[in-house]
């Protein structure tokens, strides 16, 4: 499965110290019953089999001691019409190109006895893949405007890369409680443009990280301080005076002045 459209394929990447998903299938429209069905996985040297995570039908696993063989036999139930799938798993140990070739074929064998009772029906099937490690982003850095007035809008860019070139996303910290939370992906490489606006006056320590599409996380990038000036009222002065015989006289004083932040 490839793990990045989360489509079934024909061909996938896996990463070293990851899991890959695997499907089993097959189609039976008949009139008798099969009680005879196995399935055999044959994983290259740099796979090893992890656990069936689904499987339609009651099915015994036998697998062989390098964890790289298995069979799936079914057990107890019989099959009459549909479709009979196994899903499973394994870890990726090592990188295509090493140990075998890359890209290599995970190979798989269906044995059937169809009814009447006779000799097993094979059938077989491949998927091609590739494998390889993972290494986090280099740390992003985000440039451009660091002043503005409050409720402007001002304009960022962000560029990352990744030694894996693999897309990225981007999660980035302005320090006003608000975030952008992971958007992207974008290609390894490409400068993206960002806006934010702030609502006070005060000074802004905005920074920026990256994941690559396989979850891994860069450091954080380089902070900027961002300075943001606006209006803001001064104190409220209030003073109450008692009246000598009409009740009270209330004097609101306030003044409203320009703060500047430096």
């Amino acid at each position: 499965r490839d793990e990045l459209t989360e489509q079934w394929a024909d061909e996938g990447v896996g990463i070293v110290g990851e899991e890959m998903k695997f499907k089993l299938e097959f189609e039976y429209h008949g009139n008798e019953e099969l009680v005879d069905l196995r399935f055999k996985d044959e994983m290259p040297c740099v796979l090893e089999f992890s656990e069936v995570v689904n499987s339609t039908i009651n099915i015994s696993i036998d697998v062989s001691e390098d964890n790289k063989t298995v069979w799936f036999n079914m057990s107890e139930d019989t099959v009459t019409d549909g479709f009979v799938t196994i899903i499973f798993t394994a870890l990726v140990t090592g990188v295509t190109g090493d140990c075998c070739p890359d890209p290599v074929d995970n190979k798989a064998w269906l044995l059937v006895v169809y009814p009447p009772a006779g000799e097993p029906v094979e059938y077989y099937d491949e998927v091609s893949i590739r494998t390889r490690r993972n290494s986090a982003p280099y740390a992003p850095s985000i440039l451009d405007d660091i002043e503005g007035e409050a409720g402007e809008t001002l304009t960022f860019y962000v560029t990352g890369t990744d030694p894996d070139e693999d897309d990225l996303y981007y999660f980035i910290d302005w320090d006003d409680g608000t975030y952008e939370e992971w958007i992207g992906p974008y290609t390894h490489g490409a400068e993206i443009e960002v806006t934010h606006e702030w609502d006070d006056h005060g000074e802004y320590i905005v920074k920026v990280k990256s994941k690559d599409v396989w979850g891994k996380e860069s450091a954080w990038g380089n902070e900027i301080t961002v300075t943001i000036e606006g209006d803001t009222p001064a104190d409220l002065d209030v003073s109450i005076k008692r009246g000598l015989s009409r009740g009270v006289k209330v004097t609101l004083t306030t003044t409203w002045k320009q703060i500047s932040t430096i």
